[in-house]
C-alpha cells in the first residue's frame, strides 16, 4: 500500500488517501499489504505521510487524538504573542501567562489558524487533559504567550 495523497501528522486515513502499489519481491520494504486497506482507513497517522510513500505499519497511530488524558485546546493570539518563525504541526511550545509564569506548560502544536483581520489566530494546542482549566484563562488572554521550545 502507498499514499495517493499527502497525510499530515494526526490526519485520520480515508480511501482517497491509499492506493495499491506492488513492491519487488525481496526489496525489503515493510509497507501494509492492500487486503489490510479496511485496517488502515479510519486511523490516524503517527507522522506526516507524503504522496507515494510505501506505508509501514509504524506510520499508523492506534488511538485519534486526543488520546484518553489528552485534551486539545485552542489558544487565540496575536501578533507579538507567537514568534515569527510560523509554528507548525508538532512544534512543541511553552504557554507562558504574563501574569503568573510559574504556571508554564508545554504543549504539542497539532494546527495554527489563519490570522483574522486584526492578525490574531487560533492554535490548537495537544495538552493532559489535568490542566485544561488552568489553560482555559489563558485561551483568549492577550497576557498568554506561545514559545516555540522545540521543533516536530
Amino acid at each position: 500500500m502507498a499514499l495517493a495523497r499527502p497525510v499530515p501528522f494526526g490526519q485520520v486515513i480515508s480511501n482517497l488517501d491509499v492506493r495499491p502499489a506492488p513492491l519487488p519481491t525481496g526489496s525489503g520494504l515493510s509497507s501494509i499489504a492492500w487486503s489490510d486497506v479496511d485496517t488502515v482507513v479510519g486511523r490516524p497517522a503517527a507522522t506526516d505521510l507524503f504522496p507515494g510513500q510505501v506505508l509501514p505499519p509504524d506510520a499508523l497511530r492506534a488511538d485519534p487524538l486526543p488520546a484518553a488524558g489528552d485534551a486539545v485546546i485552542g489558544i487565540a493570539v496575536g501578533p507579538g504573542q507567537v514568534p515569527t518563525t510560523p509554528l507548525t504541526v508538532r512544534d512543541e511550545v511553552l504557554v507562558v501567562r504574563l501574569d503568573d509564569p510559574a504556571s508554564s506548560v508545554r504543549a504539542l502544536v497539532l494546527a495554527v489558524g489563519s490570522p483574522d483581520v486584526s492578525g490574531r489566530r487560533t492554535v490548537d494546542l495537544l495538552v493532559p487533559e489535568r490542566i485544561v482549566p488552568s489553560l482555559a484563562r489563558a485561551a483568549g488572554d492577550d497576557r498568554t504567550v506561545l514559545v516555540l521550545v522545540g521543533r516536530g
